[in-house]
């Protein structure tokens, strides 16, 4: 199992000027919830550091402990690219399959301008 949306983010539109915002929804094994928030909290800091992380925020699901979000901006999809390269993430990507009990759903946006 993989993250496949991560494979192949949907490019930023030509003149966007918006946020690049990423939703990604886990679904971990029970056996491993607690061991998977633990490893991903070790992305927080790391992530918050990046030059074009605008907002990254963990949290679990109150009604279903196995259910983990992140909400992430960056301020453009160059700068998300960057997020997936960096060594530990990478990492963390190949090391999910053994935490999650199905396919991670991740959806793309952008925040509007008012």
């Amino acid at each position: 199992m993989t993250v496949r949306a991560l494979q192949n983010p949907p490019a930023q539109g030509a003149g966007d000027t918006e946020p690049y915002v990423v939703f990604v929804l886990l679904h971990a094994r029970p056996e491993r919830a607690d061991d998977l928030q633990s490893r991903l909290l070790r992305q927080v800091e790391p992530t918050r550091s990046e030059p074009g992380c605008l907002d990254y925020h963990l949290a679990r699901d109150r009604s279903d402990s196995d259910r983990f979000f992140f909400y992430e901006a960056y301020v453009d999809a160059a700068a998300f690219q960057t997020h997936l390269d960096m060594d530990y993430n990478r990492a963390l990507l190949a090391e999910l399959p053994a935490y999650l009990a199905e396919e991670a759903d991740v959806r793309f946006g952008c925040i509007p301008a008012a």
